[in-house]
């Protein structure tokens, strides 16, 4: 799965786009725009049918950011971008929808407008020059390099932590293998977990848990040796009783901790090294929390310890699976809970199955695929393209948006696809999440795959050893007036959103 941006052998994003399909990226140098908008960074999103301007301002060693949506349109699928002349020129298409090229020019006045650049920053300058120095020695091996890194591998910024770790791993091993080990350098420490033979694992553990157990520790260098101590495990192998003894006196008395990340770290390793009271712990953060998050984590860690569990605990985790049932997700959330029940239950003893029986169906109905029953009766006509050719040319803002809601559930879109806020689409999730369809495809586009279903699959839902045959069956629309089918396609390019100012 993803890494956690907190992971010390890694680097956070400057900027969380959030959810989208980023299909090209660049600076506006080249462009006429106004200072503000030439020096932003632009991201082309072709799901969501956007085009986010992000303003990066140092911060530290590193530069973080802010973004703002520069165009959008229903659609804007951006396929890519680029800047010629002074413009912004960019195309839209695919998924077999209409491409097109189109051109962003500045025509105010050519003098500079009101805008000023972020003040410089001595600090922030003097820490980027400190960081490049050390990536010279990313690929290289150097004397100088290894003393330049030794001196930072404890630096207050992260970025130059990070760069001093690698060039430090890109040195022999050897020659500062024993200064970290005498220093309990955390990221020195997280380097010699990365390179180190399974015989060093004994000093890199008791340096780890020596610097743990002194108490002096933030919340960033505790993470960055918990990091260290599960590489050690995933790289050097299973400690010894020894060792693991050693390491759960050092963890033992921090779970619970007052934070997420160290928690969900803790649990990790406590759950690894099978931790006496790993359970009773575990499941009171879990039935203390309402964050997803905590939720899927403490669930999902929970089901790795196979010994030690009281009918009671049982039962807790069991309840806490139902309330997992309860939160509305996608594909994985739904199919996770079904496998993490699966494994709770194959885990039961005879008499634990019958004494927690009603415990033992989920909150919610395992989603099957749906069947959809269309009544004969109610046949308006076999839709075709043909048919819509004069309204798909107009504007459908002005359609009845709720009716467009109901002709989305009396077809039966809603047993598939999640739609916006509908809480009634929760649990669908054997299609794709038609949230964002109006920032990717027109009505034309829309209307045709709901006419002829199989002639464009996603990837993710295309059988790749079975026929190019959609589930999604067609006719669906063929029990909807006319009117009722341009309100379904106005319901969808909002996203389900009924609010017309959308």
């Amino acid at each position: 799965g993803k890494w956690p941006a907190y992971y010390p052998d890694s680097l956070p994003a400057s900027f969380d786009v959030g959810l989208g399909s980023p299909t090209g990226v660049g600076f506006g140098y080249e462009s006429n725009f106004p200072a503000k908008w030439r020096e932003a960074f632009f991201i082309a999103d072709w799901s969501y049918g956007r085009l986010l301007a992000v303003t990066l301002t140092p911060d530290g060693a590193s530069y973080r950011g802010t973004s703002e949506t520069f165009l959008s349109g229903r659609p804007l699928n951006l396929t890519d971008f680029a800047f010629h002349d002074g413009s912004l020129w960019f195309i839209t298409g695919g998924r077999r929808t209409q491409s097109a090229l189109y051109r962003v020019s500045w025509t105010g006045e050519q003098e500079e407008p009101k805008w000023t650049p972020p003040a410089p920053d001595p600090k922030a300058a003097e820490l980027r020059a400190l960081r490049h120095q050390l990536e010279r020695y990313h690929a290289e091996t150097s004397e100088t390099g290894l003393k330049l890194a030794l001196e930072n591998i404890d630096h207050p910024d992260r970025f130059i932590r990070f760069a001093a770790r690698v060039a430090l791993e890109n040195q022999p091993v050897p020659e500062w293998r024993d200064t970290i080990l005498e220093r309990r350098s955390p990221d020195g420490l997280l380097a010699l977990a990365r390179l180190s033979k399974a015989k060093r694992q004994p000093a890199l553990i008791a340096a780890a848990c020596a610097a743990i157990q002194q108490g002096q520790v933030n919340d960033s260098t505790l993470l960055t040796l918990l990091r260290a101590l599960q590489l050690s495990f995933i790289r050097q192998g299973e400690p010894d009783d020894a060792l693991r003894d050693q390491v759960i006196a050092a963890l033992d008395p921090l779970y619970p901790a007052k934070t997420m990340p160290i928690n969900h770290e803790l649990c990790e390793l406590l759950v690894y090294l099978s931790a006496p009271k790993i359970i009773d712990r575990t499941l009171a953060l879990l039935e203390a929390s309402d964050d997803t998050r905590d939720l899927s984590h403490y669930l999902v860690f929970l089901r790795y310890v196979e010994t030690g569990w009281s009918t009671d605990q049982r039962r807790r985790y069991l309840e806490s699976l139902r309330r997992f049932d309860q939160w509305p997700g996608g594909r994985w959330w739904v199919r996770t809970g079904q496998d993490l029940r699966k494994e709770a239950i194959a885990a039961l003893t005879e008499s634990e199955r019958k004494t927690l029986a009603d415990l033992l169906d989920p909150a919610t109905p395992e989603v099957e695929s749906p069947v959809i029953t269309l009544d004969p009766a109610k046949f308006v006509k076999a839709w075709t393209l043909e048919d819509f050719t004069a309204e798909l040319g107009q504007s459908l803002s002005k359609r009845d948006l709720a009716s467009g809601k109901q002709a989305y559930h009396q077809v039966g879109c809603a047993l598939c696809h999640r739609m916006g806020s509908d809480s009634a689409t929760s649990q669908a999730v054997l299609g794709p999440d038609l949230t964002g369809i109006g920032g990717r495809f027109d009505p034309h586009a829309m209307l045709e795959s709901i006419i002829h279903p199989s002639l464009v699959i996603a990837d993710l839902y295309r059988n790749p050893a079975g026929p190019n045959v959609s589930l999604m069956p067609p006719g669906l629309i063929n029990q909807l007036t006319k009117e009722q089918v341009l309100d379904l396609l106005a319901y969808l390019q909002r996203g389900g959103s009924e609010n017309e100012t959308r």
